[in-house]
């Protein structure tokens, strides 16, 4: 009888469980974007590095439905702790999505802005 063992549970994350990716670019000092490096600011144990990668729901109503879509997604940050991570830091964003065949989408680049500027939309 060993008291001192533990069990251990292994998690396995899906790698195609996201279906929208976002990146993350900061402005820095000299004018450039560079890539958002969020483990170089959270240290949390296991926790995920995507912060803003998510999940939509089937769009059409009709599964069978092999039709291209046409629209217009609105993705909210889940998170205030964002808004006062980076305060008044201007950022733009990558952004695409994967089909349910997991083709990739062209990815949109958006313009530069702040978090404060957008906030409210």
């Amino acid at each position: 009888n060993n008291t001192d063992a533990k069990d251990t549970l292994s998690v396995e994350f899906n790698p195609n469980y996201y279906n929208i990716f976002v990146d993350i670019y900061e402005k820095k000092s000299d004018g450039k974007f560079a890539p958002f490096d969020p483990s170089r600011h959270f240290s949390y144990p296991n926790c995920s590095l995507n912060l803003l990668n998510g999940r939509f729901p089937i769009l059409a109503s009709d599964s069978k439905n092999s039709s291209p879509l046409n629209g217009v997604i609105t993705y909210s940050i889940p998170s205030r702790a964002f808004l006062a991570f980076f305060a008044n830091t201007t950022l733009r964003l990558d952004i695409y999505i994967l089909d349910r065949a997991r083709h990739k989408s062209n990815v949109v680049e958006t313009s530069e802005f702040t978090l404060q500027s957008i906030k409210g939309r």
